[in-house]
């Protein structure tokens, strides 16, 4: 227990040590796993936090909300580091690449867009669903991402 309202997403890190949660309530959790204690809790004020993923080193947390904004997180510090903004409407997902050089998100204005994470700059911007698209997902090397639409589709990107 740890969140007020509904808990939108979790995410175990990739050393299994850590859990994030994210939640209606606005913030973001980090669980200790050994403990089963929450170590962490990094709050918005703006929206509700519907995504929330570890980057591959398990140092940051990048979150999507309700909010067109994509925030990359510092678990030590508990700040926002950078922010994304180029969606038209809320945000559904969002996902590092495995080098973390790169992120990926899906939206309500039914785009996706490749982030670089170093500069905050739109790499590229993806257009083929008809409607918002809900989620998305890379494959472990980074060569295909698949998406998700209320049109009823599953694109697959090269």
């Amino acid at each position: 227990e740890g969140h007020t309202l509904m808990i939108n997403d979790v995410q175990y890190s990739s050393d299994g040590q850590m859990l994030v949660s994210c939640s209606s309530d606005n913030t973001i959790g980090i669980w200790n796993l050994e403990t089963f204690k929450k170590v962490q809790t990094l709050t918005i004020n703006a929206s509700q936090i519907l995504k929330a993923r570890f980057s591959p080193d398990n140092r940051f947390i990048v979150s999507c909300s309700t909010d067109p904004v994509i925030r990359i997180w510092d678990i030590a510090s508990g700040n926002i580091i950078r922010k994304f903004a180029g969606h038209l409407r809320t945000v559904t997902d969002v996902r590092y690449t495995q080098n973390a050089q790169t992120l990926i998100s899906s939206s309500l204005d039914q785009t996706i867009r490749l982030w670089d994470v170093q500069s905050g700059q739109e790499i590229q911007l993806l257009r083929g669903h008809r409607k918002p698209i809900i989620g998305i997902d890379i494959t472990y090397n980074s060569r295909t991402i698949a998406s998700c639409s209320a049109d009823k589709t599953i694109l697959l990107w090269k």
